[in-house]
């Protein structure tokens, strides 16, 4: 019994050394990624993360957006919700969750160009996962982020 206790124990530690997420999210630098699977608008994708105890992504480096532009190219996965928008000022992006302005941005050629009908932001397969402003009450995938250790029990 003390044995299989011992083993246990230490996976547990060894694996929360070692960053591991919970089933289904991706860790990468001290977060914890969930790819959601369902087309929501803006508002429902939020709320999706937030039963997680996430958020929309907040992608504020060169490096977090090649790991996560090459995590959705393995995948082959469609377009996602990320959590920029100008709803306040326009083209003024700033992060949903706590209302910083963004400091590293990676908009396709041409864009942000949507106007005041666009004010979020997701990325598209179809443009090398660059980013794009849309209208908030168009249909993405959730791209949820958490800080690694947020570990909850979701129940539902």
């Amino acid at each position: 019994m003390k044995v299989i206790f011992t083993v246990l124990f230490c996976s547990v530690f060894l694996a929360t050394v070692h960053g591991i997420c919970l089933d289904g999210w991706m860790y990468y630098q001290n977060s914890c990624y969930l790819f959601g699977h369902h087309d929501l608008d803006f508002i429902e994708a939020e709320k999706f993360c937030d039963h997680y105890h996430a958020k929309l992504v907040e992608i504020e480096t060169a490096r977090e957006n090649t790991f996560l532009k090459s995590f959705l190219g393995d995948l082959k996965d469609q377009n996602h919700w990320i959590g920029l928008v100008d709803e306040v000022v326009e083209n003024e992006w700033r992060w949903h969750s706590d209302d910083s302005i963004t400091n590293f941005t990676d908009w396709y050629p041409n864009k942000p160009s949507g106007g005041k009908a666009s004010n979020c932001v997701v990325v598209e397969q179809r443009l090398g996962y660059q980013w794009l402003d849309v209208p908030c009450t168009s249909s993405y995938r959730p791209l949820c982020e958490k800080p690694f250790g947020d570990v909850e029990v979701v129940v539902g």
